[in-house]
């Protein structure tokens, strides 16, 4: 097949950039957030991050860390997060032919990956991309990756890189379907919300044992629809995600490796958390097609 030429262009977005504006990455810049940084539920963009947090985590397992534990003065959890925004709100971001299948998806991901220089560059590139091309309309995600599973939220497998740069999942909650608080492994994500609504919950953990009995705050709660996206980078990464809601929800995950196992945090009881280390699994796997 003949390979499509997608030209990816960049417009001003609404919302607002984190601190040091100066850090590296494509179009940085401070604009000013449309929402008071202490609402407990939004829709409004978290601070972005100008840094790149991940490198010293790169294809690492975190084993019970401390050095985020004691110091509460470092740098708050919302400033860290890509927030989900929306592009009928928040205004144009990146620009580009929507994809006819998801061959072309992988095909776009391929390039704007590739092209990256930081893990922020690279979630905030793949979310203004995602943002751009989701919409209500949207019908290339194949049928398969759209059915529930009755006694668990369903995890579809579409594409993971040869390279093993990244892994493209599509995940379908009916309604009270959930997961715990939980982490990514040590690997980035973008996710993006494909048909109905999520609630997604940021949490920020504050002490861990050498046992591993955690506790943590919650930072926000953000209720994010049909072409909204956000992003978690370690170590702040900490999050739920449910449906609430009376219909399904289908949303894509891009995460920045082969998501194999995480460590979820079940509820004691008593207000703290127990970290489990958990292997994950697909219900399906689709092959790209063009």
């Amino acid at each position: 097949d003949a390979v499509r030429s997608r030209r990816l262009c960049s417009a001003v977005v609404g919302g607002e950039w984190g601190r040091g504006a100066g850090g590296a990455g494509v179009n940085a810049r401070v604009e000013t957030t449309t929402a008071a940084a202490n609402n407990s539920t939004s829709t409004a963009p978290f601070r972005r991050i100008t840094h790149d947090p991940l490198a010293p985590h790169a294809g690492a397992r975190r084993s019970v860390p401390t050095r985020y534990c004691a110091n509460r003065s470092r740098t708050p959890v919302r400033d860290m997060i890509r927030a989900y925004t929306h592009p009928l709100i928040q205004g144009p971001s990146t620009m580009a032919s929507p994809p006819n299948s998801v061959a072309d998806l992988i095909q776009d991901l391929d390039g704007l990956i590739h092209n990256a220089t930081s893990s922020k560059q690279t979630v905030d590139g793949v979310a203004k991309y995602l943002e751009s091309v989701i919409c209500g309309q949207s019908e290339w995600l194949p049928s398969e990756c759209m059915v529930p599973c009755p006694d668990h939220y369903a995890r579809n497998l579409l594409h993971r890189d040869p390279e093993g740069r990244y892994s493209v999942i599509a995940m379908v909650w009916s309604n009270g379907q959930g997961t715990p608080i939980h982490d990514h492994g040590g690997l980035w994500v973008v996710e993006c919300v494909y048909r109905g609504k999520i609630q997604v919950e940021i949490f920020d953990k504050v002490n861990e044992t050498q046992d591993g009995v955690c506790s943590f705050n919650k930072e926000d709660t953000v209720v994010a629809g049909c072409g909204q996206a956000g992003a978690l980078i370690p170590p702040f990464d900490y999050h739920t995600i449910r449906n609430p809601f009376e219909q399904p929800a289908i949303s894509l995950h891009i995460y920045g490796g082969d998501l194999l196992a995480c460590d979820v945090f079940e509820p004691r009881g008593d207000g703290s958390y127990q970290r489990e280390h958990k292997d994950l699994t697909c219900d399906a796997e689709v092959e790209a097609s063009a």
